[in-house]
């Protein structure tokens, strides 16, 4: 570390001098002045110690000056003046520590160095391991496809990272990569170096929600001992990824529509408000339409959550980006798993392109990834792929039936599975009406039993 010394008293600069020297790997500078440090700064020390009593400018005028030039920069008092009151005021602007003049001064110092250094070191750490996942989201890299919707998606992606006080919303079965995309936003925009921070509305129970979401504070909760910050707070200024955000509860719908509009929250208790900088990523399995006719979703937060729609394709639209995925799959399963590179046959790749992926692509990469330890050559070939049809419909397990009820077995998977008479209309290519009546007559059978 690099470390400026701001003593005018010579005895005082030559023992912290000499303190700091006992540790090699420091690089020492002395300066008798405020004046001399100001026009050093630009050489961006780790860290300054800097008296209070300098000749020509005051302590706290050039903490703040230090402040505004280098606000990263760790700046450790020591000072001859023992006094509390200051010393908690400059705490407060952000300095690292306030030492005193005195016999312990060695011993004291010693220790802020130590903690400073570990602090560096955690800094560096994390500063590497986020240039590593940034590195892993690196979205023209990982959009793999030639298909025009693949293609519209990437479009969208390119401006959802530019705009990045912009609230997006994701839309996509199961498996579609909803979180990926999510990730891959928030690590190419300018929010990157701030936390990406999941929320999974369908995994926490309703009750505990709002908790989860907002925090509790220890006022007015004998049984909670400390403060619980919750997924708002965590965010900061990054990113909150609010997933399945069909299955929140309406209490907390009405209170995450007050924090939009008003950008501030409070912990479930508390009283002081908190302000929400982040910038909020939803996904859902639903399609907007399922959001504005629910009479349980609220309306004016969709519209707030909205911000750009962005629909993930289900993979068996994408047929010609099927192959392209998997070689992508296959490739990077051999490299970081230390395998010889393997290529897949003909074979392999007809009965690819004959499956349906209910699971998109998760299930494609799954299949591939078991492949590639099934292959003992340097080929995955057809005997490789294990398919699951676990979801698929079994109206041709060898039980003969009519056109009609062919349909209706169809119907009631699709209707079963996407919860909308939209999207199975689309999905299907026929008429709503055709639907809706099909529903109807489904109620009267019901109603006859």
């Amino acid at each position: 570390m690099k470390i400026f010394i701001v003593e005018d008293d010579p005895l005082y600069s030559s023992i912290i001098e000499r303190i700091l020297t006992l540790d090699a790997s420091l690089s020492v500078y002395i300066f008798s002045s405020g004046k001399d440090l100001l026009n050093q700064l630009h050489q961006n020390p780790d860290v300054i110690t800097l008296d209070l009593g300098l000749p020509d400018i005051g302590g706290i005028e050039l903490f703040d000056r230090i402040r505004t030039i280098n606000p990263d920069v760790d700046i450790v008092i020591i000072s001859g003046q023992d006094d509390i009151n200051l010393a908690v005021d400059l705490l407060k602007k952000g300095a690292y520590e306030y030492i005193a003049k005195d016999h312990g001064l060695q011993n004291r110092l010693q220790n802020c160095l130590k903690n400073l250094k570990l602090k560096h070191q955690l800094q560096k750490e994390v500063f590497d391991l986020r240039h590593q996942v940034t590195s892993r989201f690196h979205f023209q890299d990982i959009l793999i496809g030639e298909s025009s919707a693949i293609k519209e998606v990437e479009q969208l992606i390119e401006k959802a990272i530019k705009i990045f006080n912009l609230n997006v919303s994701l839309y996509g079965e199961t498996g579609s990569g909803k979180k990926f995309i999510a990730k891959t936003i928030h690590y190419n925009s300018s929010r990157q170096a701030s936390p990406f921070v999941v929320f999974s509305a369908d995994t926490v129970l309703p009750d505990h929600q709002m908790e989860e979401l907002f925090g509790v504070d220890k006022n007015g909760m004998e049984k909670t001992p400390i403060t619980h910050h919750g997924k708002l707070e965590e965010a900061d200024d990054g990113t909150l990824y609010i997933e399945n955000f069909d299955k929140l509860t309406q209490e907390v719908q009405l209170l995450l529509l007050k924090v939009l509009q008003e950008n501030r929250f409070y912990r479930k208790n508390g009283y002081e408000a908190h302000l929400f900088k982040a910038r909020v990523i939803t996904s859902s399995q639903m399609e907007p339409g399922w959001f504005l006719q629910s009479t349980h979703f609220n309306k004016s937060l969709f519209y707030q959550l909205a911000g750009l729609p962005i629909y993930l394709p289900a993979l068996r639209r994408r047929k010609r980006d099927v192959i392209l995925l998997a070689e992508h799959f296959l490739k990077s399963f051999c490299k970081e798993n230390n395998l010889p590179q393997k290529g897949l046959t003909a074979r392999a790749r007809k009965k690819l392109l004959e499956h349906s992926y209910p699971g998109n692509i998760r299930e494609l990469k799954t299949i591939i990834d078991l492949a590639a330890v099934l292959s003992n050559g340097d080929k995955v070939d057809e005997m490789h792929l294990t398919f699951t049809n676990s979801e698929e419909p079994t109206f041709l397990s060898g039980v003969e039936h009519t056109l009609k009820e062919y349909n209706e077995i169809i119907f009631r998977f699709y209707l079963k599975k996407y919860r909308s008479v939209i999207k199975v209309a689309e999905l299907l290519d026929i008429g709503k009406s055709t639907l809706y009546n099909f529903l109807k007559q489904e109620k009267e059978k019901k109603l006859e039993k």
